[in-house]
């Protein structure tokens, strides 16, 4: 494996970017109880 290619610079700025998305997501799910709780206040 080549990793000083562009095909796989490219392919870990993906699946990097999917990664951190899914985890932001996730994150931002399971506190939406907590953020409507704060915006009540």
């Amino acid at each position: 494996m080549n990793v000083n290619s562009n095909g796989y610079t490219y392919t870990f700025a993906t699946v990097m970017v999917v990664l951190v998305a899914v985890l932001l997501s996730g994150a931002s799910l399971g506190l939406k109880s907590k953020r409507e709780s704060n915006v009540k206040r």
